[in-house]
């Protein structure tokens, strides 16, 4: 079965069951998913008309919200790849993606107009070429029924189009964070071993927070579950406005909070100077980055309700999370077990796999593992699995509870020992003053490496920050130069920038002598 049929099969009974719920500024918008079916099918119709077809990319260019959702199901009607392009991109990143990714059409919203991105790509990396298709102009031609109206438009040839579970329909950019970003694409069989691995994050008739970008892998590869949890997904309005958010979580009686660590940390701030009815929730949820033991608790304080913790990347679209069952320490200091379907294994330089506990990198294998990267080979699969190398540094215990430290990138050698930042970073954390950190390690002549502590708080004195790490952590492990921040640097995907924090920390070496 591929994610239309499945939809197909469930639209008796979802006609009515509102999907999506937007807030624009004031304004709220909700979408059932019976209207959601009828205009991702004129929408296809439209692009069709315009030279869309099976196996096509069509990148969209818009914020998250109900047209989005609609543009995406209606590359499934006609069996092309939609890929999001998120709006916050620069230049250089933007026109990478639209040289490799060679689409068919190009999708914008009103606030990333043709002219606006076209003037953000960058002259000489070729010249693109197909049409730019602004999204107002395909919504008066894509809304075929009065509002509140539900009513189903046969159409031959987009039912005569065969859908296989192995076709791709999801194109997704990595956050490049370390480089240019690369092209991951998901099929159906994909998205449907993603629902299946979801455990305590989704339940029928959920109704769940979405703040992160729609481009983002953590929407991209979630329409199966949504359709067959029945699932309505609140949108955040952009910008992320902690109160605003809040307000809205008790305003729809929101059942799954989610967001990254950096939009929890606003959100607990808040929650802290004035009080919210969070009584609707039934979970918490953090990912996307490193969850310290210090941000669980105060999560799980603030919304007084459990907190998952889930641990996953763009290519394996899931891997391994928390349940409602662990304890406190298993939540705070691991980020659980592997999901159902997924087999997570940790293996040393040589790729031989290590059994006592020794740090390794972390090695994914399930469905739900990409197809492979845009342009390459695509990934080798037994009976639908595929295995892939995260690049990230962890361990596994004797109960299977997956501990990270970090990324290979992240990891520098000071002195001969390696250290690993989230070690660094989870121990400062501990100190009620900090509220945010992030470590990052730069060339030295002396040590090799020398690592650099930003860190956002009440706090501002060096030697306390060196003197809380030598107190608790081996004293090679030491930050050597600390600096303090009012605000850490994110990347689109609201993640903390660490390539920019990399930059900064080399900066103020080359002036410090430091």
């Amino acid at each position: 079965m591929n994610t239309v049929d499945l939809f197909r099969s469930k639209l008796d009974g979802l006609w009515e069951t509102t999907a999506y719920v937007h807030y624009q500024g004031a304004e709220r918008h909700d979408l059932t998913f019976g209207q959601w079916w009828i205009r991702s099918r004129a929408l296809a119709r439209d692009l069709h008309e315009r030279g869309v077809g099976r196996g096509d990319v069509v990148l969209l260019l818009a914020d998250s919200g109900c047209w989005y959702a609609i543009s995406y199901l209606a590359c499934m009607h006609l069996g092309a790849i939609c890929s999001g392009v998120n709006p916050r991109l620069g230049p250089k990143e933007m026109s990478h993606i639209f040289f490799l990714s060679k689409p068919k059409a190009v999708i914008v919203d009103a606030q990333n107009s043709a002219a606006l991105l076209m003037d953000r790509l960058v002259v000489g990396e070729g010249h693109f070429e197909g049409p730019v298709i602004d999204l107002p102009d395909l919504v008066q031609n894509s809304s075929p029924e009065a509002p509140g109206q539900v009513l189903d438009v046969p159409d031959n040839f987009l039912d005569s189009i065969k859908i296989a579970d192995r076709d791709l329909v999801a194109l997704v950019w990595t956050s490049g964070t370390t480089g240019l970003p690369k092209g991951c694409l998901f099929s159906h069989a994909n998205l449907q071993a993603v629902a299946m691995a979801t455990g305590d994050l989704s339940q029928v008739g959920d109704r769940k927070l979405s703040p992160l970008p729609f481009s983002h892998v953590g929407y991209m590869t979630r329409l199966w579950d949504e359709i067959e949890k029945e699932i309505t997904t609140v949108i955040t309005p952009t910008p992320f406005k902690a109160d605003r958010v809040l307000e809205i979580i008790v305003r729809e009686k929101v059942t799954v909070a989610q967001g990254v660590p950096t939009q929890w940390h606003m959100m607990i701030s808040e929650l802290s100077s004035r009080r919210y009815d969070m009584s609707s929730l039934r979970i918490a949820g953090s990912g996307g980055a490193s969850v310290s033991p210090n941000l669980v608790g105060q999560i799980r304080e603030a919304t007084g309700c459990p907190v998952i913790v889930g641990y996953a990347s763009t290519e394996t679209a899931v891997i391994a999370k928390s349940s409602i069952n662990d304890t406190d320490e298993q939540v705070a200091n691991t980020v659980g077990l592997p999901a159902s379907g997924v087999a997570v294994s940790i293996v040393d330089d040589s790729g031989i796999e290590i059994l006592d506990g020794r740090v390794g990198t972390v090695v994914v294998e399930s469905a739900a593992v990409m197809h492979g990267y845009l342009g390459e080979e695509p990934l080798k699969r037994f009976n639908g699995v595929a295995k892939f190398a995260t690049g990230d540094l962890g361990t596994i215990d004797r109960d299977g509870y997956i501990s990270l430290v970090g990324r290979h990138s992240d990891m520098f050698i000071r002195g001969g020992y390696n250290i690993y930042p989230v070690e660094l970073e989870n121990t400062l954390l501990e100190m009620d003053e900090i509220s945010q950190v992030a470590v990052v390690g730069v060339i030295d002549d002396k040590f090799g490496e020398v690592g650099y502590a930003f860190v956002v708080g009440k706090v501002n004195d060096e030697d306390q920050v060196k003197g809380f790490i030598r107190s608790n952590l081996a004293s090679y492990k030491v930050i050597d130069k600390v600096v303090f921040l009012d605000v850490l640097p994110t990347t689109s995907m609201g993640k903390v920038d660490k390539l920019a924090l990399k930059n900064l920390a080399t900066s103020l070496k080359a002036n410090r002598g430091l």
